[in-house]
């Protein structure tokens, strides 16, 4: 029986370590999880074949069918079943495009329920309905074409074994033993159905587990991508993001922004005295500081280093430093000897009003002007770029 769709069957891999192909591909153990994974789905197949062929010798015991039938379909499906075996565990199939040996497992066991039509048409109905066995197989893997070849090639089997037997097609139900066999065969192809639903469903519920696992570590690495770990705040790359994507809003709006640079006052002299651990602490507690003086619309971003970037998003056009001076104020009147008794931090801030369709390089070159300006000036102070 074929393989299950290359989705499904890399959930089921995935989870198992893979050996290296050098290896040789002797026992179980040692080969690869997609290898172990084929062989299972094979080895179902051949129980497969192992239950048709059982129930026709209970139809060849009560005398509905000759026993060369039962053996004649037991060696064609012993022949296909090896060959299709030892060509995965051979390694041989990994050479062709489908390795798990989907149509060509699909078109065998179709194949012997047509002989089997054609030498016990007495019981035809058992063929034909075991036919859509190994078709729901092949329905999770199949293209559209394969889909539609699949029925054609499928229907002229089904007419060329109903035309070599006279379309002489019975159900044998003359006999309670027949009707036994007849009840027993359909509970058995409903089983196999169930068991291919269940297969899948189990498939299914893997493939839910790692999309969603992969979701989260996609979520996990975009916001290590856009995160500062130490602050927490968005970095740089996130800030220059959404500083453009606030800055086209802007053009569009006819909003005004204003971009602010924050730097930590003597911040070397920090870390030089009280190490860099309590460094750290400053640029958290530093982080913290500024976004609860600001609006919730308004951002905060580490920029690098001791540096912050603060966007003001619809700033006032005329006060532009109010919200910048406010976080100053704040930033100095927090309580720092918490981390160390006596410490002080202040900081400069260079801030800019962004002109309209100012390019966000410009605007960010005129508040590190500004910024510089500030520094140059006594420190603790907030200037406006010209």
């Amino acid at each position: 029986m074929p393989e299950l769709p290359h989705s499904a069957t890399r959930v089921a891999s995935q989870a198992q370590p893979v050996v290296p192909q050098d290896r040789p591909a002797g026992a179980s153990a040692r080969m690869d999880a997609k290898t172990r994974i084929r062989l299972r789905i094979a080895a179902f197949a051949g129980a497969d074949y192992a239950v048709n062929v059982l129930i026709l010798f209970c139809y060849a015991a009560v005398g509905t069918i000759s026993y060369q039938v039962p053996w004649q379909i037991f060696g064609l499906s012993l022949l296909a079943n090896a060959a299709f075996l030892g060509s995965i565990a051979s390694g041989l199939s990994r050479r062709l495009p489908d390795p798990s040996l989907t149509a060509p497992q699909v078109a065998a066991a179709c194949g012997v329920n047509m002989v089997a039509l054609t030498l016990a048409p007495q019981i035809g109905y058992m063929f034909v309905i075991n036919v859509f066995v190994p078709l729901c197989y092949g329905s999770l893997y199949f293209e559209r074409r394969a889909f539609l070849l699949a029925w054609v090639l499928l229907t002229a089997a089904v007419g060329l074994a109903l035309w070599s037997t006279g379309f002489h097609l019975g159900m044998a139900l003359s006999r309670p033993e027949e009707k036994l066999l007849f009840l027993i065969n359909v509970a058995v192809v409903l089983g196999r159905f169930l068991a291919i639903n269940a297969e899948v469903s189990r498939l299914r519920a893997g493939l839910h587990q790692r999309n969603k696992a992969l979701a989260e570590a996609t979520a996990r690495l975009e916001h290590l991508a856009t995160r500062d770990e130490l602050t927490g705040l968005p970095n740089r790359r996130e800030a220059l993001r959404v500083l453009r994507a606030e800055c086209e809003r802007a053009d569009r709006n006819g909003s005004r922004l204003c971009v602010a640079m924050v730097d930590a006052d003597h911040f070397k002299h920090i870390n030089d005295q009280h190490g860099h651990h309590t460094g750290d602490d400053v640029l958290r507690e530093l982080s913290g500081a500024l976004q609860a003086a600001l609006r919730t619309a308004d951002h905060v971003f580490r920029y690098g280093g001791e540096e912050f970037l603060v966007l003001l998003v619809d700033c006032d056009a005329a006060d532009p430093l109010a919200p910048v001076e406010r976080a100053r104020a704040a930033v100095a009147a927090h309580p720092w000897d918490r981390l160390v008794r006596g410490l002080r931090v202040t900081v400069s801030i260079g801030s800019a009003q962004r002109q309209p369709h100012e390019a966000v390089e410009q605007v960010l070159r005129r508040a590190d002007a500004a910024l510089y300006e500030a520094k140059t000036q006594g420190r603790n102070r907030v200037q406006l770029a010209r």
